[in-house]
């Protein structure tokens, strides 16, 4: 929606933390409005962001959140590089390649 996006854009960071394994849409529409994510350590999440993102290694941890967060905020190169690296990982991702990629997966288990 415009306004999520519009919540996005004038974000400083998106934080994603969540203890729950999901595909992590957030993390690709954060990035995808040159959002920086700082993420919990998920497999998912990591398939997901790779490098294009700040890392907290322990999700419950409100203190890591913390200290990542100001690590994002004070430190403008990290932060301008993950920035860059988000909308490039971004691009990536797409609902015709996901459409394409789910009908070959598809086609694949029923021969």
């Amino acid at each position: 929606s415009e306004e999520l996006a519009n919540l996005y854009h004038n974000a400083y960071a998106t934080v994603y933390t969540s203890l729950y394994e999901g595909f992590g849409l957030p993390i690709i529409e954060s990035m995808t409005c040159g959002t920086p994510v700082i993420c919990g350590n998920a497999r998912v999440f990591q398939e997901v962001a790779g490098n294009a993102c700040f890392w907290v290694k322990n999700p419950c941890s409100v203190n890591e959140i913390a200290q990542v967060m100001e690590k994002a905020i004070l430190d403008k190169v990290v932060y301008d590089k993950i920035r860059m690296e988000g909308l490039e990982k971004a691009k990536q991702f797409s609902w015709g390649k996901c459409a394409d990629e789910t009908l070959k997966a598809i086609k694949s288990s029923i021969r």
